[in-house]
Parts: C-alpha cells; structure tokens; sequence
C-alpha cells in the first residue's frame, strides 16, 4: 500500500519560562486502524526440529501499517526527543474516519459504530512508544478523543496534541491537575 505522505506534519511547541513540552502531529492520509485481539499460531520450530514455537499474529493486517505512519509523521520532528518517567503526558486526539457511501449524512452525522474510539487509541499510543517519542505508553495519564466522518481517504487519519510536562512536586501550578 502507497502511503500519502504529503500530509505527515509534525512540531515542537516550547514556551519560554514554562516546563511543559507540547507535541501537535498531524498524519492524514490513511484509514486509521485499530490495535484489536491476537491469535495464537502454534507450529514445529525451523531452527530447532522437535520443538513446538507459537506467535502472536494480529487480526487488524493494518495496525503494523498504521503504526508506522505515525512513526513516520513523528519523524518529521527530525530531532526527536524522548520523554521517560520523569514525564508526564496528556493527549488529545481527533480520528477522522472515510464516511461510508451506504452511510448518509443525515442518516448518521457521527461514527458511533466500528472502529471503537478505545482500539484507535492503543494502536496510536503504542505508535508514539514505537516512534521513541515516548518511553512507554504508560506515561500517558489523560487523554481526550473523538471520532469524526471526512468525505475522502486523504482527509482520514488523526490529529494529535501530545503535551509532556515534568512529573515532579515543583512543576508550575497552571499544568498541575487538580486532587481528588
């Protein structure tokens, strides 16, 4: 599959004075894909003849495709930094998904149907650990996201607002998130 790559942005957001870093990517120009269940292929080792291997085979072929898509527009930052435990991150994320044909506007203005937001969500997150631009996904303690019909494949994808902020007492009260 040819990837549009013209609509992979990506930059650097720093405010002098403040800690916090914010990330904003833009990668449009591909159906997004889902992160969903795996399958065990169990099978006779190659290498080894008499030993019983398995492998975990994801059941969206796309995920490998999307995920590399996104590695490809953080890689747009050239410099890419990376944010471990000592971060913090918030997202926020808009999928824009290719309306049906047999789908009418006015018969349904929002996706509320397949792919579920949450399988979108994992699929992008372990792309942002996989591009390095994360340690890990983990660090990611909010996230804001919605899912939005385009008329056109080159349209399609996501928009994503990736703020990284010290994860330490002493970071500025404006980026503190209030107690419970």
């Amino acid at each position: 599959m040819e990837l549009n790559t013209r609509r992979l942005n990506a930059r650097i957001i720093r405010i002098p004075g403040e800690s916090s870093v914010t990330v904003c990517i833009e990668a449009l120009g591909m159906k997004p894909a889902t992160k969903g269940s795996y399958r065990v292929i169990s099978g006779k080792s190659r290498r080894q003849p008499g030993l019983t291997v398995s492998r975990l085979i994801p059941d969206n072929k796309m995920e490998k495709t999307w995920r590399d898509f996104i590695c490809l527009a953080v890689s747009r930052l050239g410099a890419i930094p990376k944010f471990g435990r000592d971060y913090a991150v918030a997202t926020s994320e808009d999928y824009y998904l290719v309306r049906p044909k047999s789908v009418k506007e006015s018969a349904r203005e929002d996706p509320n149907v397949k792919p579920d937001i949450d399988k979108l969500i994992r699929a992008t997150h372990d792309a942002l650990t996989d591009s390095g631009l994360i340690a890990d996904d983990s660090i990611i303690c909010s996230t804001n996201a919605t899912k939005t019909y385009v008329e056109s494949l080159d349209k399609a994808g996501v928009m994503l607002t990736i703020e990284c902020y010290p994860n330490t007492k002493k970071r500025k009260t404006k980026n503190a998130k209030p107690g419970i």
